[in-house]
């Protein structure tokens, strides 16, 4: 296997490994800290850890209107509405339902790569595939999802609504990848998401909820650092290199990832259920990317 297919594929593993164990430190650090104001604070702290890196690189931000524009509203979406959504529902939300709901995300990537990307679109390989993948989440995940009451049902509508959103902004920047610096990109999304996040924060929230502990900083620093300098970056190269449809893909295998986590940390026990679908997940994703 070459040098130039290998990367990719270790670039989507630790994604997988990052990505999956991001759903448990924003659960740990919501304990501590209001939804709004934490989701602002790792954005704030991503966008100035990052912005040294940047110059370093000699990069600069774009003049071009056009692409400086298609940073911003891909930030908004993705960063912004998506993560506003997620660290809102994840209060009454456990982490592992979170990750489920949002699995739904690549069949909105493949709905919109249909239409906005013409070698990119529906396949039956990549439909089955998706298919698959989705049921072993579910499967995984059978006992939680069950619609309690209105705040419940609120939050899981709320996370597939962010999933969209998600989706739309992944597909829009693929069709624009060649103009779009991965860094200079996460760089403008995490600004995006800390003027929006925080200023929601402050009008709707109380500052005082947010607590100096070891869950609310830990959590804040590994989100910041990992969670989005690392992971954004890598994400946004990964999908220049392949097909954003097959970049999506890893959404199916974070749910395992937590599940790991999970034995590893907390001695859960790995049922026939998460066996079963852990089987599907890893077979949906393996004929999904073929």
């Amino acid at each position: 296997m070459s040098n130039k297919n290998t990367l990719p594929i270790l670039v989507f593993i630790m994604l997988c490994f990052i990505w999956g164990s991001t759903w448990l430190f924003i659960k740990i650090g919501l304990d501590d800290a209001p939804p709004f104001l934490s989701a602002g604070a790792r954005f704030l702290l991503a966008a100035v850890l990052l912005y040294p890196f940047m110059k370093l690189k000699g990069l600069q931000f774009p003049r071009d209107w056009r692409v400086l524009s298609i940073m911003i509203y891909t930030g908004t979406f993705a960063v912004s509405v998506a993560y506003g959504l997620v660290y809102w529902s994840e209060q009454y939300l456990s982490a592992g339902l979170t990750a489920v709901l949002f699995s739904s995300f690549p069949f909105f990537v493949l709905i919109f790569s249909h239409f906005m990307i013409t070698d990119d679109g529906f396949s039956v390989k990549k439909i089955v595939g998706s298919i698959v993948g989705f049921s072993g989440v579910a499967v995984i995940y059978v006992d939680s999802i069950k619609l309690e009451n209105t705040i419940i049902l609120l939050g899981t509508s709320a996370i597939v609504v962010s999933a969209v959103f998600t989706a739309f902004s992944n597909v829009t920047i693929k069709k624009h990848s060649k103009s779009l610096d991965p860094i200079v990109l996460t760089v403008v999304q995490m600004i995006c998401g800390a003027v929006s996040l925080l200023t929601v924060g402050l009008l709707f929230e109380n500052v005082g909820d947010f607590k100096f502990t070891v869950k609310s900083i830990g959590s804040l620093f590994y989100l910041s650092i990992v969670g989005s300098c690392v992971a954004f970056v890598a994400y946004y190269w990964l999908i220049r290199q392949v097909k954003v449809t097959t970049a999506s893909l890893i959404i199916f295998v974070i749910p395992l990832v937590a599940l790991f986590l999970d034995w590893l940390v907390l001695d859960q026990l790995l049922s026939w259920r998460i066996l079963a679908g852990s089987g599907l997940v890893i077979s949906g994703v393996g004929l999904a990317s073929r």
